[in-house]
């Protein structure tokens, strides 16, 4: 799908690079990660603490070789995408 748009470079507002389609490909890879590691986490997991725990040490460990500054973010981001797979 991001093939289909007319684009060179993505200026996103939030790095100091520009981005490019496989930029746009790799953050849609890893929203749908994040996504598959709360849902794991809430399956096997039982405290609210514990579930955390388990989505952000899951993740860290998938990206920490493709992304930086993974523990800077990670606990929002997961907990946000917790909010979001959480009311469906």
């Amino acid at each position: 799908m991001v093939n289909d748009f007319d684009f060179d470079v993505l200026i996103s507002g939030h790095e100091k690079i520009l981005g490019t389609k496989q930029h746009i490909m790799t953050d849609k890879e890893f929203v749908f990660s994040v996504m598959d590691n709360v849902k794991q986490a809430m399956n096997e997991s039982e405290s609210a603490n514990e579930i955390t725990a388990k989505y952000v040490e899951l993740t860290i460990d998938q990206w920490s070789k493709k992304l930086g500054n993974l523990e800077q973010f990670m606990t929002e981001n997961c907990q946000a995408m917790n909010d979001y797979v959480s009311s469906k």
